[in-house]
């Protein structure tokens, strides 16, 4: 009689971060709901920010709202432990906050403890009208300078389903790399 190990895949430990409204939460609840994947949420405020823990399938996640005058870093540095994938959603329609969604993906990025996590940013509601190409994205959030970390990004909508398989299948991949 032979023994077998069962293992199950192991967890995605995913934290999901950008600016308020960019829309982290609904590509969450799309995933699960396409999937037919019941999910968990866990809302938790404190005096100055608001973030939710959802879990389903194999995923533990945290979401946290980027912005304003707010200062997250200590919470950024006691969550991220244990992580082993990030993700940046940005909303590419809201031409007015695109430069502060730049600036605070450049200031989470250089939080000691997401160093060497792989990142996937999700241009997100690429169903609504925005004024540049794929291309001048790029260059604008200027992804070139993304260093010492495996990195993607992803067209993304929550409402026509456009990238969702795909994102979290990079998700995936990444978070099986760390194990």
């Amino acid at each position: 009689m032979g023994n077998y190990l069962y293992s199950p895949s192991p967890a995605v430990h995913l934290f999901i971060t950008g600016l308020d409204a960019a829309g982290k939460t609904t590509i969450i609840y799309k995933f699960c709901q396409m999937k037919n994947i019941q999910f968990e949420v866990k809302n938790q405020y404190n005096s100055f920010m608001c973030f939710e823990h959802i879990n389903f399938k194999n995923y533990e996640t945290i979401t946290l709202d980027l912005g304003g005058n707010m200062r997250p870093e200590p919470f950024i540095t006691k969550n991220v432990v244990g992580c082993n994938v990030l993700m940046y959603v940005i909303d590419i329609s809201d031409v007015y906050r695109r430069q502060e969604a730049k600036d605070e993906m450049f200031r989470f990025l250089q939080v000691s403890e997401t160093r060497g996590i792989p990142l996937i940013i999700i241009f997100s509601k690429v169903d609504l009208p925005y004024n540049m190409t794929e291309t001048e994205f790029i260059k604008f959030f200027e992804l070139d300078k993304i260093k010492e970390r495996k990195w993607t990004f992803i067209m993304m909508s929550a409402y026509t389903e456009m990238g969702l398989l795909e994102g979290f299948k990079w998700v995936e991949s990444k978070a099986k790399l760390i194990f």
